[in-house]
């Protein structure tokens, strides 16, 4: 059949249903009057976007109806607004769909859908990084054909395609998808770098915010097997009083009576020397990565926080009766890793029911030669605006934290040599109310050594909620490190002994808010110290007044010669 012949008979269809409208006593002429009646005082009148509405006009018409069927026998090309009843392609019944709004029979607007609608996460590939020099001015290292954008909270099927063509135009493409988190990334044509994506990316409905894909590195200074003879690493347990805190929040044996869940997005975890079967769930794997730590880092981490203490090894976390979630953002790959990574993954963590979800990683402050050896950090104003980069990326998932009424703990970073004076959260024009997520669902923990005082490794400034013991403290070694015991340094591991303490004090309380908890933390460490920038946490003194019993099958061998007091 030829195209002249479907096009008459497609126009019969418009015939039949307009007359059905007629007989019915409503009419297309009502409507067109009805929408030509001025607006009232003070009230502004713009088209309303829906499906159907060929022209934009924000009415139902004729008109709309025929152009669509102009596209089903293929007059004209495709567009989303066509597909009417969101079936993925425009046909008579798209058409038949605005008629009946056209006579009164069916429902307008035909809202599109969510832009995410049928969209399912996926990480971003590969990419090289490098030097970006940033709209503002300022420069950071960043994956240098990728750009991350924030999805307007109320961004249509339609805005996502004006975003798309915009992408098709400028030979972009989206190389991967977070619905959870309301970002895409776009990977940039051969030609065309970051920054100036960045700087020639126009105002779109779509997007409320572009930013670089920082390049992140896990928080670690070092980590070694200590001398069994002079082991001394389980000090930390002193400095923030858990020892007592045990006795207090544990008094009674028997099962396991937590329902509080813990997080960590790091590096994996190796439980085969440490941990208890149904403790820990690797979780994200067809995301990220398969949860196998090639490094150690992540167990160390996990260690600090749950670790069993009924072994006979000597490892033991703070939290160690409650479960954890294990989320492996780190591959090691002669790619490089990226925040992006690190924000799926603590949102993959919370959707597995985490709590509280520890991050021991930030931006990349490191400076290399040639051959990607280390060679020092970056200068103080370089480490700033990266770090402060890193955290616009974290917002969004802090956000979903937020939300879903979770808790994350982020390790202030190794950089302090140059870097004391960390006291501005974001940079200059980040969105309003993003400080205000931190505030309420996320914590920033500095390092202090052995006698309390604060590491010269670790950042310091107003930004600091509080500290913890980071330098030397005795932890869970992976098989890769030999599977036993180790000493670990650096604000990687103050921060998941505070997310550890966060999981003890919600399981003795379980009504607190995030917030609460935050504060009972904050709290705990007294004063803020001006050369740390927050107190040092105490899990004894978080612990709420008037809180239950955590109930558990044993108590870990480490809480003997708790002092009194």
């Amino acid at each position: 059949m030829s195209g002249l012949r479907q096009a008459g008979l497609l126009l019969l269809v418009i015939a039949v249903v307009v007359a059905a409208g007629c007989h019915s006593g409503t009419g297309h002429d009502s409507q067109e009057a009805a929408a030509a009646a001025p607006a009232a005082v003070g009230t502004a009148q713009e088209p309303v976007q829906s499906l159907g509405d060929m022209n934009e006009d924000g009415v139902a018409s004729v008109t709309d109806a025929i152009a669509i069927l102009r596209i089903v026998v293929g007059f004209d090309p495709y567009t989303p607004r066509a597909d009417a009843d969101n079936s993925g392609a425009a046909g008579v019944a798209d058409a038949i769909l605005v008629l009946r709004a056209v006579v009164g029979l069916g429902a307008w607007p035909i809202a599109p859908p969510d832009i995410f609608d049928n969209q399912i996460a996926s990480t971003a590939p590969d990419a090289e990084v490098g030097e970006v020099d940033l709209p503002d001015g300022s420069q950071v290292n960043a994956a240098l054909t990728h750009v991350i954008l924030n999805i307007s909270g109320n961004a249509t099927s339609l805005d996502g395609w004006d975003l798309q063509q915009y992408l098709a135009q400028t030979g972009s493409t989206i190389a991967a998808w977070e619905p959870g988190l309301r970002q895409i990334v776009v990977e940039t044509p051969d030609v065309q770098t970051t920054e100036d994506y960045l700087e020639d990316l126009p105002t779109l409905a779509a997007v409320d915010l572009a930013m670089p894909n920082i390049d992140a590195r896990p928080t670690q200074a070092s980590v070694f097997d200590p001398d069994p003879a002079t082991f001394a690493g389980d000090y930390w347990m002193d400095q923030i009083r858990a020892r007592e805190a045990w006795k207090v929040a544990v008094d009674t044996r028997g099962e396991v009576n937590s329902d509080v869940i813990l997080g960590v997005v790091d590096t994996g975890i190796d439980v085969t020397n440490h941990f208890s079967v149904d403790q820990v769930e690797t979780v994200g794997a067809a995301l990220l990565g398969d949860g196998t730590d090639e490094v150690g880092h992540g167990t160390n981490v996990a260690g600090l926080m749950v670790a069993p203490g009924n072994d006979t090894i000597g490892a033991c976390g703070i939290a160690w009766g409650n479960r954890i979630k294990v989320v492996d953002w780190w591959e090691q790959t002669a790619g490089a890793q990226f925040s992006f990574d690190i924000a799926q993954g603590i949102r993959v963590a919370i959707d597995a029911g985490a709590a509280v979800v520890n991050v021991s990683a930030g931006a990349n402050t490191y400076s290399y030669d040639g051959a990607g050896n280390v060679t020092g950090i970056l200068p103080h104003d370089a480490c700033i605006i990266l770090q402060q980069r890193f955290r616009m990326n974290m917002t969004p998932a802090v956000r979903y934290a937020m939300d879903q009424g979770a808790l994350v703990v982020f390790a202030a970073g190794n950089d302090g040599e140059v870097v004391k004076d960390d006291d501005v959260l974001l940079p200059a024009g980040a969105p309003a109310g993003w400080a205000d997520v931190w505030a309420s669902n996320a914590m920033i923990v500095a390092a202090t050594t052995s006698v309390g005082i604060e590491a010269n490794y670790s950042r310091e400034g107003a930004v600091v909620d509080i500290a913890a013991p980071g330098t030397l403290v005795g932890t869970a070694g992976a098989g890769v490190q030999g599977g036993g015991v180790y000493q670990a340094t650096g604000t990687s591991f103050a921060a998941p002994i505070v997310a550890g303490i966060a999981g003890l004090v919600w399981s003795f309380d379980p009504s607190l808010t995030p917030q609460g908890v935050k504060d009972l933390i904050v709290a705990s460490g007294g004063q803020s110290r001006t050369d740390i920038g927050g107190g040092i946490a105490n899990a004894l003194r978080a612990l709420p007044a008037g809180g239950g019993t955590i109930i558990i099958s044993w108590l870990p061998r480490s809480m003997t010669g708790a002092a009194a007091g």
